[in-house]
């Protein structure tokens, strides 16, 4: 491209920003959107930087603004969803840029769901967030272009009047996408060479509650708002403990994250055929991407110090070491005995209308805050529980268990009442 814009002389423009939008969906959780021009009407549509080229809803576009060229141009994603539609070129602008330029995109005209996936996004004939309800479409600035000759292309690459190089600023409080920086910015981020292998390598650490590390492909992806760590390893039980961190770490670059039960940052971990790690936007909101296409790297740059590395475990409730007798709102005639120790592990013991023929659970627990602990029986889920200690009586109250990255309430709030017991600590 440079040396076509010296041939016919061509001016480049200087450093643009582009502002961002955030949208929320019904669920609540953030995107970032971003206003394209198409002919003469503005769509929006949802920023990522995990993929590459632009895909819009034939119907949002105004009539002859998309010349089709007779390709096909169909595509599916993980969550089941299929596009179904056809190359078309168009003309394109981006909010305060020199242009507009010519790129190909896909124009999608209609959508569904792949055989084994019935209740994908466009389930019912209802519209996806992406493609009809929050945004007309997909704008992909992602480094991994498709094969040549396959739709489509990163659309950035269109604007010949800016170098092919931005800053993508995810935070949410003031979004944007910076065309063409100046060199004086190159030099706040750590760069990351990606020639040939195009999506770097890395590695997410935790540490403090738990100790665990992944390495394997890192993508950073605005379009989804989770941490997520797919691994061919074992599975770390969660809610993790309060303290623990996460460390991802990119060649020379590190940052360290608080994440847990109550921290902004949420934690999906599962199984899959190879280690994959998905720096979504929650984690985005610390730290601004560089893509630097022309000489195939990446830079990345902490907006904060981020957080210390965790250090051990938080040691449990000394206030609830003992053992406690308790009547249960539930089961007004079943008798309890809950027993904490201190090495973090307890035991529930019931008598009564409910005990059958094991009578006793054993657990494991941790202090979650001021008023609330995490309980784990085998097999189990985590549990959240609120107390009140009060001399020597103990109020307990369910608060729901941890259920995809989320507490959940239960659909009825059992309480315990509870006094103290006066036995030896061999007892327990």
């Amino acid at each position: 491209m440079f040396a076509l814009a010296a041939a016919v002389g061509l001016v480049l423009a200087a450093q643009t920003v582009v502002p961002l939008h955030v949208e929320r969906g019904p669920r609540g959780a953030p995107r970032l959107g971003i206003d394209v021009t198409v002919g003469n009407r503005p769509v929006r549509l949802m920023l990522s930087t995990s993929t590459s080229g632009m895909r819009v809803l034939a119907g949002a576009l105004a009539p002859g603004a998309a010349e089709r060229t007779g390709t096909m141009a169909d595509g599916a994603f993980a969550s089941g969803l299929v596009l179904h539609g056809e190359q078309a070129r168009v003309q394109l602008a981006l909010p305060g840029t020199v242009g507009p330029a010519s790129t190909l995109v896909e124009l999608i005209d209609s959508l569904s769901c792949v055989d084994q996936r019935h209740d994908c996004p466009a389930a019912n004939g209802r519209p996806p967030e992406i493609f009809g309800a929050l945004f007309a479409g997909m704008f992909g600035i992602g480094n991994v272009d498709p094969p040549a000759g396959a739709c489509c292309q990163n659309p950035l690459n269109a604007l010949e009047a800016y170098r092919p190089r931005y800053i993508v600023h995810a935070a949410l409080d003031a979004p944007s996408l910076t065309l063409d920086p100046g060199d004086a910015a190159l030099q706040r981020f750590t760069m990351i060479d990606v020639t040939g292998a195009q999506t770097p390598v890395g590695c997410v650490r935790f540490a403090g509650g738990v100790t665990s590390k992944v390495c394997g492909e890192m993508l950073f992806d605005t379009g989804t708002p989770y941490l997520t760590v797919v691994t061919t390893g074992a599975i770390i039980p969660t809610p993790l403990p309060p303290g623990t961190t996460a460390s991802l770490t990119v060649g020379t670059w590190s940052h360290t994250y608080a994440i847990g039960p109550d921290a902004q940052l949420h934690l999906v971990m599962r199984r899959g055929p190879q280690n994959r790690i998905v720096v979504g936007l929650a984690a985005l909101q610390s730290v601004d991407l560089f893509y630097d296409l022309p000489t195939e790297r990446i830079g990345l740059r902490s907006l904060d110090a981020g957080v210390a590395p965790a250090a051990k475990h938080p040691p449990p409730i000394p206030v609830l070491h003992g053992r406690w007798s308790c009547s249960s709102s539930e089961w007004p005639y079943t008798k309890y005995d809950f027993a904490f120790s201190a090495d973090g592990t307890g035991k529930r013991s019931a008598h009564g209308e409910r005990a059958g023929g094991a009578g006793t659970d054993r657990f494991t627990y941790f202090q979650l805050d001021d008023s609330d602990l995490v309980t784990k029986m085998r097999g189990s889920a985590w549990s959240r529980m609120r107390f009140a200690v009060h001399d020597d009586a103990l109020d307990l109250q369910d608060a729901g268990y941890w259920h995809e990255s989320h507490w959940t309430a239960y659909p009825g709030e059992e309480t315990y009442r509870c006094s103290r017991a006066l036995v030896t600590s061999s007892q327990l």
